[in-house]
């Protein structure tokens, strides 16, 4: 069996599989529960954290980062994506900055510059990969941090980038059951989102139209947390938004229904009790009920409530569930949901800690510091990678808070114990089918995020390969898909030739997955096809986040954050002028140089005969079984084929690994010029496209003419960021700053975004205090092999 008619049978299986899945949901799904709920929802299961070396930089400077991306079930480096993107938005700039970054393992660090036009403000660094935009934008890893713009004048203002409140609900709640249901207690969920001067409401109280409170809660970190609450249909609730200056907003809290049912779940020695309460449509008590608990893509549970009682309970021993998210769901004996949430079990709520010894609370300028790093409590055979920067503390600890690993990756855990919800209750649509089946055929793995009724809207593709270049090309005159095109994707390379092969549909679109190799390079796409680039318009997908509306705020500077501005704009301007000596790496090329066609069957140095002044004469006189002809003022090359005893002919070569269709211009290519041919006697074939023998042309510049790319390529830039630049920033052994005349005004006074401890070992960090006074934070972050986070603070002061 070839590979088409494989990949046609395994395909047509897969929609075989869905169908049974639909049909036997349908008529006896109460027998089908464990091949039918799996693993949890689409998007959710990746998660990523992104400690920087500190939270105020200079536009222009160098921003230092180490990612942390983990399974968000076990949190553990359990991940398919192999691309992480970072996007900087902020209200002075029209579009986001996007870098992107390889990821190894779910691991990488690295650094990248930030823009030097960019004006003053906050700014939100966002971290994501393209499978987790599937998900809620709530996921979306997002950090505040202050940027400022060299200028002469210290800004007495600057914007903060806010959210609209019409894009964007203040306030979001999550009700155990997904409604709120009259008559019957749950616990809900909620999220803040809406900020006053960068800052989160304080408390939040629950009140009736008449101001009567019926509960007060301290917003929790990041805006979220939740509350005890019992509904009544006849009357009206608001949520009232208390902030720390004295704001005030409501809003009304989710519309109670008059029927439902709610799934409450508690942690309690030995194992879960899982409730259900509420009413069903008719009134009726006396109804049957069946409760599944799924994790990792397994039932653990399939319990039926008999026909009796009101409330209903179930005790689930630990030996049989496992850690990490549950997912429960309600069934009726129709197999239609009526409920559905995810509970975190097994929440560590102590667990190994992280030590810093030797430290003191004072240094002076100049001096070396020497610490000891260990972990108490780590688990036999774990171990922890930690990364850890020491920074100056700054003066806007009130505008840009400061997110822990720990917090940050329980989020979802603490959402899904304190009624987390999905899926509204519901039957399977037309569309999610669909969906389903676009997710199978982009992605083999896709199915194990089925989940109950609610199925993936598999939007964005996962990148588990490398890069997915997507994108639409379409006549420009008629305004019309670019049918069955040919797209050759190419890149300049001197080594060997390569093509990616990637055919347009009916509806000219066309997908292509760019490895390691083509990194850090221009890509150039052309169309196999006679046509030239100026009759094609092509549209390339971009991967940064759906775009929103930004509002901005006008924050106030004080005198003591306007001289942090001033420190920090004079630091960088200094630094300026030994920039040598502080140059960043430049990015480093992929140095694979594997060949993707069979070997040629002739190699040429045409150097090694005598001088040749046109192409047409070397061929006629050093290349063996090549000529090159004029037909209707058209050159053509032709190679023979020993095999079929044919003359293979085409209007094309490969000029310096791109493919180049100016014969013209190769003609007057002599020895001079050209440093190599390589001939290929046989065609090249993949699916509808075929490449009779050709050629392949390098010269010394190894260059393409710019002229002929203009008119006849799009070239995309596929700039990546080099994994592990800037693997340790500190002083004490060597000397950062050759020049001993050079003033050390470090704010970043250690950087070290790798390290591992096992076991019992311990860690030694060694770095040298700068000339600047002030405090200094050390901020360590981490997460053990076993999915543990944790992280550590200490501040000191430095005179």
């Amino acid at each position: 069996m070839n590979p088409d008619q494989k990949y046609r049978y395994n395909f047509i299986f897969r929609i075989f599989l869905i169908c049974v899945v639909i049909f036997m949901t349908g008529r006896n799904g109460m027998t089908q529960y464990d091949h039918q709920v799996l693993e949890n929802v689409a998007g959710s299961s990746e998660k990523v954290y992104v400690q920087l070396d500190k939270m105020v930089y200079v536009a222009g400077s160098t921003v230092r980062f180490r990612a942390f991306l983990v399974n968000a079930d076990l949190l553990q480096h359990e991940v398919r994506s192999k691309i992480l993107y970072l996007e900087l938005a902020g209200p002075e700039i029209n579009q986001p900055v996007m870098w992107r970054i390889n990821l190894n393992d779910g691991n990488c660090y690295g650094s990248f510059a930030l823009p030097y036009e960019l004006k003053s403000g906050i700014y939100s660094l966002r971290a994501y990969t393209n499978w987790m935009k599937n998900g809620k934008p709530d996921y979306l890893f997002s950090a505040d941090i202050l940027i400022i713009e060299i200028s002469e004048e210290i800004p007495g203002t600057f914007s903060i980038y806010a959210e609209p409140v019409s894009d964007r609900r203040i306030i979001t709640f999550y009700p155990e059951s997904g409604q709120l249901i009259d008559g019957v207690p749950c616990r809900v969920g909620y999220k803040v989102s809406f900020k006053i001067d960068g800052m989160l409401p304080d408390s939040i109280k629950i009140v009736e139209e008449d101001s009567i409170i019926v509960t007060q809660i301290k917003t929790g970190q990041l805006g979220f947390g939740s509350f005890d609450f019992l509904p009544d249909i006849r009357k009206s609730y608001l949520a009232e938004l208390h902030y720390l200056k004295g704001q005030k907003i409501r809003v009304p809290v989710p519309y109670i229904e008059t029927y439902g049912y709610c799934i409450q779940a508690e942690e309690v020695e030995g194992g879960l009790n899982v409730s259900i309460n509420g009413k069903s449509m008719t009134g009726n008590q006396q109804v049957s009920f069946r409760l599944v608990v799924a994790s990792h893509g397994r039932i653990l549970l399939d319990y039926f409530y008999p026909a009796s009682g009101s409330i209903r309970n179930v005790f689930i021993p630990s030996v049989d569930l496992d850690r990490g998210i549950l997912n429960l769901t309600l069934y009726d004996s129709r197999r239609f949901v009526l409920s559905q949430r995810l509970y975190y079990y097994n929440f560590i709520e102590s667990g190994p800690e992280i030590k810093i010894e030797g430290t003191q609370n004072s240094y002076s300028n100049g001096e070396e510091v020497r610490m000891e790093l260990h972990v108490d409590g780590l688990a036999e055979g774990d171990t922890v990678s930690l990364a850890v920067s020491v920074a100056e503390q700054h003066p806007f600890q009130h505008v840009i808070q400061p997110v822990q690993i720990d917090d940050y990756f329980f989020l979802l855990s603490e959402l899904s114990k304190e009624s987390m919800f999905y899926s509204n209750p519901g039957e399977i649509s037309e569309q999610q089918i669909q969906n389903l089946l676009l997710c199978l055929d982009r992605n083999d793995y896709a199915l194990n995020y089925y989940s109950g009724a609610k199925l993936p809207e598999c939007v964005y593709d996962l990148e588990d390969n490398g890069y997915i270049l997507k994108g639409t090309v379409r006549k420009k005159t008629e305004n019309e898909p670019l049918t069955n095109a040919n797209i050759i994707i190419n890149v300049m390379d001197s080594i060997s030739t390569r093509i990616l092969y990637a055919p347009a549909d009916l509806n000219g679109n066309f997908y292509a997955v760019l490895n390691s190799f083509y990194d850090n390079r221009n890509i150039i796409m052309q169309v196999l096809e006679d046509f030239d680039n100026m009759d094609i318009v092509w549209e390339i997908e971009g991967k940064r986040l759906p775009e929103i509306s930004q509002r901005t705020n006008s924050y106030t500077l004080t005198d003591k954050e306007q001289d942090f501005i001033g420190q920090s704009i004079d630091i960088r301007i200094i630094e300026a002028v030994y920039e040598d000596s502080l140059k960043d790496f430049s990015p480093v090329k992929n140095a694979n140089k594997e060949m993707l066609f069979f070997s040629p069957n002739t190699v040429v140095y045409p150097a090694d005969y005598a001088e040749m002044n046109s192409f047409r004469e070397i061929v006629e006189n050093i290349l063996p079984a090549v000529r090159f002809t004029t037909r209707n003022q058209q050159f053509k090359t032709g190679v023979y084929d020993k095999s079929s005893e044919t003359w293979l002919e085409n209007d094309m070569v490969f000029l310096n690994g791109v493919m180049f269709k100016d014969l013209a211009y190769i003609a007057m290519l002599g020895s001079k010029d050209i440093e190599r041919i390589e001939i290929h006697n046989t065609s090249l074939m993949s699916g509808e496209m075929t490449i009779p023998g050709f050629l392949s042309i390098y010269t010394y510049d190894g260059l393409v003419p710019e002229s002929y790319l203009s008119d006849h390529a799009y070239i995309f830039v596929n700039d990546v960021l080099p994994e592990g630049h800037d693997l340790q920033l500190a002083r004490p052994e060597t000397d950062t700053y050759p020049d001993t005349e050079h003033p050390d005004l470090r704010q970043t006074l250690f950087w070290a975004p790798d390290i591992k401890i096992s076991g019992s070992d311990t860690v030694a960090i060694k770095f040298q205090t700068s000339q600047l006074d002030g405090l200094y934070d050390i901020n360590i972050q981490g997460i053990s092999r076993q999915g543990i986070p944790m992280h550590k603070n200490f501040v000191f002061s430095v005179k």
